[in-house]
């Protein structure tokens, strides 16, 4: 079977509410259906998980500006292998 490489970029955030992250994820899904999108408000890190291909992480970033939420990117990111059904 074939592999697919799959990026998962990880986000440092400042939403602290499950709504608002609800309309981030809406405002990323809308922009970004390809991707995978879920956060954990849990961390104190509130973090965005976005998986991808390749994910856009500057445009990831701009979405989250205009909905006026700081994100910022983990300096590391994380390469996971998948094999396509």
């Amino acid at each position: 079977m074939k592999q697919t490489v799959v990026i998962v970029e990880i986000f440092r955030t400042d939403v602290k509410s499950t709504v608002r992250a609800e309309e981030c994820m809406e405002a990323l899904c809308a922009r970004f259906p390809e991707y995978r999108i879920n956060f954990d408000l849990e961390d104190r890190d509130r973090i965005l998980r976005v998986e991808g291909e390749f994910p856009d992480v500057d445009g990831v970033i701009r979405v989250m500006a205009a909905l006026n939420v700081n994100c910022e990117r983990f300096p590391d990111d994380c390469v996971v292998f998948r094999e396509n059904p």
